[in-house]
Protein backbone atom coordinates (compact mmCIF):
# COMPACT_ATOMS: atom_id res chain seq x y z
CA UNK A 1 0.00 0.00 0.00
CA UNK A 2 2.72 2.13 0.86
CA UNK A 3 4.68 1.80 -2.08
CA UNK A 4 1.85 2.05 -4.27
CA UNK A 5 1.06 5.21 -2.54
CA UNK A 6 4.19 6.68 -3.01
CA UNK A 7 4.19 6.05 -6.79
CA UNK A 8 0.76 7.78 -7.24
CA UNK A 9 1.48 10.61 -5.29
CA UNK A 10 4.81 11.34 -6.78
CA UNK A 11 3.62 10.99 -9.88
CA UNK A 12 0.67 13.14 -9.76
CA UNK A 13 3.27 15.93 -8.35
CA UNK A 14 4.86 15.51 -11.73
CA UNK A 15 1.82 15.93 -13.82
CA UNK A 16 2.09 19.04 -16.48
CA UNK A 17 -1.58 20.08 -16.01
CA UNK A 18 -1.16 20.43 -12.15
CA UNK A 19 -0.64 23.86 -10.57
CA UNK A 20 2.12 25.27 -9.00
CA UNK A 21 -0.33 25.96 -5.87
CA UNK A 22 -2.21 22.49 -5.88
CA UNK A 23 1.48 20.89 -6.22
CA UNK A 24 2.73 23.09 -2.86
CA UNK A 25 -0.86 21.88 -1.57
CA UNK A 26 0.16 18.36 -2.01
CA UNK A 27 3.02 18.67 -0.43
CA UNK A 28 1.98 20.57 2.85
CA UNK A 29 -0.79 17.84 3.48
CA UNK A 30 2.08 15.40 2.96
CA UNK A 31 4.36 16.84 5.69
CA UNK A 32 1.57 17.62 7.46
CA UNK A 33 0.93 14.25 8.20
CA UNK A 34 4.30 13.26 8.70
CA UNK A 35 4.87 15.99 11.42
CA UNK A 36 1.97 14.37 13.16
CA UNK A 37 3.36 10.98 13.25
CA UNK A 38 6.88 11.27 13.15
CA UNK A 39 8.24 14.82 14.11
CA UNK A 40 10.82 14.07 12.01
CA UNK A 41 13.09 14.90 8.99
CA UNK A 42 9.98 13.87 6.02
CA UNK A 43 12.46 11.11 4.09
CA UNK A 44 11.53 9.04 0.84
CA UNK A 45 11.26 6.16 3.75
CA UNK A 46 8.55 7.87 5.44
CA UNK A 47 6.29 8.98 2.56
CA UNK A 48 6.35 5.57 1.55
CA UNK A 49 5.48 4.21 4.92
CA UNK A 50 2.65 7.25 6.03
CA UNK A 51 1.09 8.31 2.89
CA UNK A 52 -1.93 6.28 1.71
CA UNK A 53 -4.16 6.82 -0.75
CA UNK A 54 -6.67 6.71 1.59
CA UNK A 55 -5.56 9.25 3.75
CA UNK A 56 -5.35 11.72 0.56
CA UNK A 57 -8.34 10.32 -1.26
CA UNK A 58 -10.79 13.42 0.01
CA UNK A 59 -7.80 16.02 -1.17
CA UNK A 60 -7.27 14.00 -4.42
CA UNK A 61 -11.34 14.01 -5.49
CA UNK A 62 -11.43 17.27 -4.91
CA UNK A 63 -8.14 18.36 -6.64
CA UNK A 64 -9.36 16.15 -9.89
CA UNK A 65 -11.99 18.17 -10.02
CA UNK A 66 -10.42 21.58 -10.40
CA UNK A 67 -6.92 20.29 -12.40
CA UNK A 68 -7.43 22.66 -15.75
CA UNK A 69 -7.01 20.74 -18.96
CA UNK A 70 -5.83 21.91 -22.83
CA UNK A 71 -9.41 20.95 -24.18
CA UNK A 72 -12.76 20.03 -23.15
CA UNK A 73 -16.35 19.92 -23.20
CA UNK A 74 -17.47 23.42 -22.34
CA UNK A 75 -19.62 22.19 -18.97
CA UNK A 76 -16.28 20.83 -18.18
CA UNK A 77 -15.34 24.65 -16.79
CA UNK A 78 -17.02 24.45 -13.62
CA UNK A 79 -14.15 22.43 -12.61
CA UNK A 80 -11.50 24.46 -13.89
CA UNK A 81 -9.32 26.64 -11.79
CA UNK A 82 -9.59 29.72 -14.50
CA UNK A 83 -13.57 29.44 -15.03
CA UNK A 84 -13.02 32.46 -17.28
CA UNK A 85 -15.03 35.57 -15.12
CA UNK A 86 -14.50 38.59 -16.57
CA UNK A 87 -15.84 41.13 -13.59
CA UNK A 88 -16.66 40.49 -9.60
CA UNK A 89 -20.19 41.58 -9.45
CA UNK A 90 -22.22 39.19 -6.65
CA UNK A 91 -25.15 41.46 -6.72
CA UNK A 92 -25.94 40.92 -10.30
CA UNK A 93 -25.48 36.76 -9.21
CA UNK A 94 -27.93 36.70 -6.84
CA UNK A 95 -30.63 39.17 -8.96
CA UNK A 96 -30.16 36.36 -11.37
CA UNK A 97 -30.71 33.18 -8.87
CA UNK A 98 -33.69 34.60 -7.84
CA UNK A 99 -35.70 33.88 -10.69
CA UNK A 100 -35.57 30.48 -9.54
CA UNK A 101 -38.35 31.61 -6.71
CA UNK A 102 -40.02 33.86 -9.13
CA UNK A 103 -43.28 32.89 -10.21
CA UNK A 104 -43.02 35.93 -13.31
CA UNK A 105 -40.17 33.37 -14.56
CA UNK A 106 -40.76 29.45 -16.05
CA UNK A 107 -37.48 28.95 -14.36
CA UNK A 108 -39.04 28.73 -10.59
CA UNK A 109 -40.97 25.89 -12.06
CA UNK A 110 -38.22 23.58 -12.91
CA UNK A 111 -37.90 23.46 -9.00
CA UNK A 112 -41.35 23.49 -7.61
CA UNK A 113 -44.66 22.32 -8.52
CA UNK A 114 -46.31 23.49 -11.37
CA UNK A 115 -49.17 25.84 -10.99
CA UNK A 116 -52.70 24.84 -11.48
CA UNK A 117 -55.52 27.06 -13.02
CA UNK A 118 -58.99 26.87 -11.82
CA UNK A 119 -60.03 24.43 -14.43
CA UNK A 120 -57.60 21.86 -13.18
CA UNK A 121 -55.30 22.09 -16.16
CA UNK A 122 -51.24 22.73 -15.16
CA UNK A 123 -49.85 26.79 -16.42
CA UNK A 124 -47.88 25.06 -19.43
CA UNK A 125 -49.72 23.07 -21.91
CA UNK A 126 -46.74 20.41 -22.66
CA UNK A 127 -43.27 20.27 -22.05
CA UNK A 128 -42.20 21.96 -25.38
CA UNK A 129 -44.24 24.83 -24.23
CA UNK A 130 -42.61 24.80 -20.67
CA UNK A 131 -38.74 24.25 -22.22
CA UNK A 132 -39.53 26.86 -24.84
CA UNK A 133 -39.99 29.32 -22.00
CA UNK A 134 -37.26 28.52 -20.22
CA UNK A 135 -35.22 28.92 -23.03
CA UNK A 136 -36.49 32.54 -23.39
CA UNK A 137 -35.98 33.67 -19.87
CA UNK A 138 -32.35 31.90 -19.82
CA UNK A 139 -31.04 33.21 -23.38
CA UNK A 140 -32.84 35.58 -24.44
CA UNK A 141 -34.48 38.13 -21.43
CA UNK A 142 -30.58 38.23 -20.28
CA UNK A 143 -28.32 37.59 -23.25
CA UNK A 144 -24.87 38.38 -22.66
CA UNK A 145 -22.95 37.12 -26.01
CA UNK A 146 -24.50 35.43 -28.67
CA UNK A 147 -26.68 32.85 -27.25
CA UNK A 148 -24.64 33.10 -23.92
CA UNK A 149 -26.91 34.24 -20.69
CA UNK A 150 -25.04 37.46 -19.16
CA UNK A 151 -23.62 35.46 -15.86
CA UNK A 152 -21.15 33.52 -18.26
CA UNK A 153 -19.36 36.78 -17.48
CA UNK A 154 -19.35 36.69 -14.13
CA UNK A 155 -19.55 32.94 -12.89
CA UNK A 156 -19.13 30.12 -15.47
CA UNK A 157 -19.86 27.59 -12.38
CA UNK A 158 -23.56 28.64 -12.33
CA UNK A 159 -23.94 29.30 -16.11
CA UNK A 160 -22.91 25.63 -16.80
CA UNK A 161 -24.39 23.99 -13.88
CA UNK A 162 -27.81 25.87 -14.99
CA UNK A 163 -27.55 24.82 -18.45
CA UNK A 164 -26.45 21.59 -17.80
CA UNK A 165 -29.32 20.72 -15.38
CA UNK A 166 -31.83 22.28 -17.92
CA UNK A 167 -30.40 22.46 -21.89
CA UNK A 168 -27.39 19.83 -22.25
CA UNK A 169 -28.98 17.19 -25.06
CA UNK A 170 -25.87 15.72 -25.65
CA UNK A 171 -23.35 13.38 -23.35
CA UNK A 172 -19.63 12.52 -23.63
CA UNK A 173 -16.95 10.53 -22.35
CA UNK A 174 -15.84 13.60 -20.61
CA UNK A 175 -19.21 15.03 -19.31
CA UNK A 176 -19.10 14.09 -15.11
CA UNK A 177 -22.53 15.15 -14.26
CA UNK A 178 -23.44 18.35 -12.93
CA UNK A 179 -23.40 19.17 -9.00
CA UNK A 180 -21.57 18.03 -6.17
CA UNK A 181 -22.93 14.67 -7.06
CA UNK A 182 -22.41 14.69 -10.64
CA UNK A 183 -25.91 14.46 -11.26
CA UNK A 184 -26.32 13.74 -14.92
CA UNK A 185 -30.27 13.33 -15.94
CA UNK A 186 -32.11 16.70 -16.09
CA UNK A 187 -34.92 18.70 -18.25
CA UNK A 188 -32.71 17.58 -21.84
CA UNK A 189 -30.78 14.85 -20.96
CA UNK A 190 -31.16 11.69 -21.81
CA UNK A 191 -32.27 13.94 -25.08
CA UNK A 192 -36.43 12.98 -25.65
CA UNK A 193 -36.72 11.01 -22.06
CA UNK A 194 -38.48 13.68 -20.17
CA UNK A 195 -40.68 14.64 -23.63
CA UNK A 196 -42.02 11.75 -24.37
CA UNK A 197 -42.70 10.30 -20.71
CA UNK A 198 -44.63 13.67 -20.78
CA UNK A 199 -46.52 13.12 -23.83
CA UNK A 200 -47.61 9.44 -22.56
CA UNK A 201 -48.60 10.79 -19.12
CA UNK A 202 -51.40 13.34 -20.01
CA UNK A 203 -52.03 15.93 -17.09
CA UNK A 204 -49.02 15.08 -15.13
CA UNK A 205 -45.89 17.31 -14.67
CA UNK A 206 -42.16 16.76 -14.66
CA UNK A 207 -41.83 16.07 -10.81
CA UNK A 208 -43.61 13.14 -10.87
CA UNK A 209 -41.85 11.18 -13.63
CA UNK A 210 -40.28 8.31 -11.89
CA UNK A 211 -36.36 7.79 -12.22
CA UNK A 212 -36.86 4.03 -13.39
CA UNK A 213 -37.39 5.10 -16.77
CA UNK A 214 -34.02 5.98 -17.09
CA UNK A 215 -31.16 3.66 -17.38
CA UNK A 216 -29.53 2.26 -14.64
CA UNK A 217 -26.53 3.89 -14.95
CA UNK A 218 -27.45 6.99 -14.78
CA UNK A 219 -30.22 6.70 -11.70
CA UNK A 220 -28.47 8.61 -8.87
CA UNK A 221 -27.20 7.37 -5.46
CA UNK A 222 -27.16 10.53 -3.03
CA UNK A 223 -26.10 9.65 0.61
CA UNK A 224 -26.48 5.78 -0.34
CA UNK A 225 -30.28 6.73 -1.22
CA UNK A 226 -31.30 5.68 -5.01
CA UNK A 227 -33.38 8.76 -5.81
CA UNK A 228 -36.97 7.78 -7.03
CA UNK A 229 -38.73 11.07 -9.24
CA UNK A 230 -37.74 14.03 -10.70
CA UNK A 231 -38.80 16.08 -8.39
CA UNK A 232 -35.97 14.92 -6.57
CA UNK A 233 -33.52 15.37 -8.45
CA UNK A 234 -34.88 19.72 -8.51
CA UNK A 235 -34.53 19.43 -5.03
CA UNK A 236 -31.00 18.41 -5.42
CA UNK A 237 -30.32 21.66 -7.54
CA UNK A 238 -32.13 23.79 -5.77
CA UNK A 239 -29.43 23.04 -2.80
CA UNK A 240 -26.66 23.72 -5.41
CA UNK A 241 -28.21 27.53 -5.93
CA UNK A 242 -28.77 28.32 -2.54
CA UNK A 243 -28.86 27.67 1.09
CA UNK A 244 -31.85 26.64 2.78
CA UNK A 245 -32.77 26.09 6.17
CA UNK A 246 -29.79 24.73 8.55
CA UNK A 247 -28.19 23.84 5.38
CA UNK A 248 -25.14 26.52 5.62
CA UNK A 249 -24.77 25.49 9.65
CA UNK A 250 -24.28 21.66 8.58
CA UNK A 251 -22.35 22.09 5.63
CA UNK A 252 -20.10 25.11 7.92
CA UNK A 253 -19.74 22.22 10.68
CA UNK A 254 -18.97 19.46 8.91
CA UNK A 255 -16.48 21.12 7.29
CA UNK A 256 -14.32 23.06 10.27
CA UNK A 257 -14.84 19.57 12.45
CA UNK A 258 -11.56 18.71 13.18
CA UNK A 259 -9.35 17.11 16.30
CA UNK A 260 -6.75 19.92 14.90
CA UNK A 261 -8.48 22.76 16.89
CA UNK A 262 -11.91 23.77 18.42
CA UNK A 263 -14.79 25.61 17.14
CA UNK A 264 -16.84 28.00 19.37
CA UNK A 265 -20.64 25.80 19.21
CA UNK A 266 -22.36 28.98 20.65
CA UNK A 267 -20.98 31.41 17.99
CA UNK A 268 -21.78 28.47 15.47
CA UNK A 269 -25.34 28.52 16.16
CA UNK A 270 -25.97 32.13 14.44
CA UNK A 271 -25.80 30.19 11.19
CA UNK A 272 -28.78 28.16 11.35
CA UNK A 273 -31.42 29.51 9.79
CA UNK A 274 -29.26 31.46 7.40
CA UNK A 275 -30.41 31.49 3.67
CA UNK A 276 -28.99 33.36 0.60
CA UNK A 277 -28.24 32.27 -3.29
CA UNK A 278 -24.96 31.16 -4.32
CA UNK A 279 -22.85 28.53 -5.56
CA UNK A 280 -23.23 26.39 -2.65
CA UNK A 281 -20.34 23.56 -3.91
CA UNK A 282 -18.27 26.40 -4.54
CA UNK A 283 -18.20 28.30 -0.98
CA UNK A 284 -17.91 24.72 0.25
CA UNK A 285 -14.38 24.24 -1.47
CA UNK A 286 -13.36 28.23 -0.46
CA UNK A 287 -13.80 26.97 2.88
CA UNK A 288 -12.43 23.90 2.64
CA UNK A 289 -8.95 26.03 1.64
CA UNK A 290 -9.67 27.66 4.54
CA UNK A 291 -9.93 25.27 7.04
CA UNK A 292 -6.32 23.55 5.82
CA UNK A 293 -4.69 27.00 6.22
CA UNK A 294 -6.17 26.89 9.99
CA UNK A 295 -5.13 24.06 10.54
CA UNK A 296 -1.60 24.15 9.26
CA UNK A 297 -1.05 27.05 12.21
CA UNK A 298 -3.83 25.09 14.81
CA UNK A 299 -0.66 23.85 17.14
CA UNK A 300 -0.47 27.62 17.90
CA UNK A 301 -3.68 28.86 17.95
CA UNK A 302 -6.73 26.01 18.26
CA UNK A 303 -9.40 28.64 18.57
CA UNK A 304 -11.73 29.01 15.97
CA UNK A 305 -14.97 31.54 15.73
CA UNK A 306 -17.34 30.91 13.21
CA UNK A 307 -20.26 33.39 13.15
CA UNK A 308 -22.79 34.98 10.63
CA UNK A 309 -24.28 38.60 11.29
CA UNK A 310 -27.62 38.52 8.79
CA UNK A 311 -28.86 42.14 7.80
CA UNK A 312 -32.18 41.84 6.24
CA UNK A 313 -34.55 44.82 7.89
CA UNK A 314 -36.47 46.79 6.07
CA UNK A 315 -34.80 49.80 6.83
CA UNK A 316 -31.67 49.04 5.72
CA UNK A 317 -30.49 50.39 1.98
CA UNK A 318 -28.72 47.18 1.12
CA UNK A 319 -29.65 43.75 2.14
CA UNK A 320 -26.46 40.91 3.09
CA UNK A 321 -25.03 37.94 4.82
CA UNK A 322 -21.85 38.32 6.76
CA UNK A 323 -19.82 35.34 7.73
CA UNK A 324 -16.82 35.34 9.68
CA UNK A 325 -14.15 32.91 10.48
CA UNK A 326 -11.90 33.89 12.83
CA UNK A 327 -8.55 32.15 14.38
CA UNK A 328 -8.06 33.49 17.15
CA UNK A 329 -4.21 34.81 18.46
CA UNK A 330 -3.05 33.58 14.54
CA UNK A 331 -1.75 36.67 12.94
CA UNK A 332 -0.06 37.05 9.81
CA UNK A 333 2.78 39.46 10.75
CA UNK A 334 4.08 39.67 7.14
CA UNK A 335 4.74 42.73 5.22
CA UNK A 336 1.50 43.63 4.21
CA UNK A 337 3.00 43.84 0.33
CA UNK A 338 3.73 40.28 0.41
CA UNK A 339 3.35 38.90 -2.94
CA UNK A 340 0.84 35.83 -1.52
CA UNK A 341 -0.69 38.55 0.20
CA UNK A 342 -0.86 41.02 -2.87
CA UNK A 343 -2.14 37.94 -5.11
CA UNK A 344 0.87 38.58 -7.63
CA UNK A 345 1.81 35.75 -10.20
CA UNK A 346 -1.14 33.71 -8.59
CA UNK A 347 0.96 32.63 -5.47
CA UNK A 348 -0.74 31.24 -2.01
CA UNK A 349 -3.65 29.95 -0.84
CA UNK A 350 -5.98 32.99 -0.99
CA UNK A 351 -5.39 33.10 -4.37
CA UNK A 352 -7.27 30.09 -4.68
CA UNK A 353 -10.06 31.18 -2.31
CA UNK A 354 -10.44 34.21 -4.43
CA UNK A 355 -10.70 32.32 -7.88
CA UNK A 356 -13.85 29.96 -5.79
CA UNK A 357 -15.59 33.29 -5.02
CA UNK A 358 -15.45 35.65 -8.07
CA UNK A 359 -19.42 37.09 -8.58
CA UNK A 360 -20.30 35.04 -5.22
CA UNK A 361 -19.56 37.39 -2.44
CA UNK A 362 -17.27 40.06 -1.15
CA UNK A 363 -14.20 38.60 0.76
CA UNK A 364 -11.36 40.17 2.82
CA UNK A 365 -8.97 39.36 5.49
CA UNK A 366 -8.44 41.09 9.01
CA UNK A 367 -5.37 40.39 10.72
CA UNK A 368 -1.53 42.23 12.08
CA UNK A 369 1.02 42.83 9.01
CA UNK A 370 3.99 44.39 9.15
CA UNK A 371 3.14 48.24 7.46
CA UNK A 372 6.40 50.84 7.12
CA UNK A 373 8.29 48.47 9.58
CA UNK A 374 6.04 48.57 12.25
CA UNK A 375 3.09 46.06 13.15
CA UNK A 376 -0.60 47.20 12.86
CA UNK A 377 -3.42 45.98 12.33
CA UNK A 378 -5.69 45.66 8.25
CA UNK A 379 -7.96 44.80 6.57
CA UNK A 380 -7.31 43.60 2.66
CA UNK A 381 -10.15 43.48 0.06
CA UNK A 382 -9.69 40.88 -2.22
CA UNK A 383 -13.03 40.75 -4.13
CA UNK A 384 -15.12 44.04 -3.74
CA UNK A 385 -14.27 46.21 -6.85
CA UNK A 386 -16.08 45.12 -10.62
CA UNK A 387 -12.09 44.79 -11.87
CA UNK A 388 -10.81 41.17 -11.07
CA UNK A 389 -7.37 43.05 -12.56
CA UNK A 390 -7.11 45.20 -9.46
CA UNK A 391 -4.53 44.92 -6.58
CA UNK A 392 -5.92 44.33 -3.05
CA UNK A 393 -6.67 47.07 -1.00
CA UNK A 394 -5.37 47.46 2.16
CA UNK A 395 -6.63 49.74 4.68
CA UNK A 396 -6.13 50.17 8.96
CA UNK A 397 -8.99 48.68 11.24
CA UNK A 398 -8.65 49.92 15.30
CA UNK A 399 -8.17 45.98 16.12
CA UNK A 400 -8.68 42.41 14.81
CA UNK A 401 -8.44 39.39 17.40
CA UNK A 402 -6.79 36.84 14.85
CA UNK A 403 -6.40 35.82 11.46
CA UNK A 404 -9.97 36.95 9.94
CA UNK A 405 -11.87 35.92 7.13
CA UNK A 406 -15.04 37.56 6.39
CA UNK A 407 -17.39 36.60 3.13
CA UNK A 408 -20.56 39.20 2.21
CA UNK A 409 -23.26 37.66 0.66
CA UNK A 410 -25.89 40.02 -1.04
CA UNK A 411 -29.77 38.88 -0.58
Amino acid sequence: MGTSSYKFITALLNDPKLSASDRDRIIQLIGRELERKNKGYVTEEQLKDYVTIDKLKEFISSLSVRTPEAKSDPAETQGKIERGSTMHSPREIVNFLKLFSNKSSALKYTTHTWDMSSDGSFSYASYKDFMKQCEKDFYEKYRYDGNKNYIYQYNQILYYLIQDFLFRKEDNEKYKGWGRFQIKIGYSYPKGKLEKWMEENPGKQPGSMPLSVFPKELRPIVNKKVLGNFEEVGSLFKKEIQFRGNDLYNDIKRVFESPDYEVNPERLETLKGVEFYTSTWSFKTALEIVKENIAYRSSEHNKVEIWAEVHDEKNESEKYVDIFIDQLGSFSDKNVNDDKLMLRNGMGRITDIKKWLVSLCDFHIESRFRIKGEYSFARIDYLKDTDLTKEPEVSSIDNCDGFKYCFRFYL
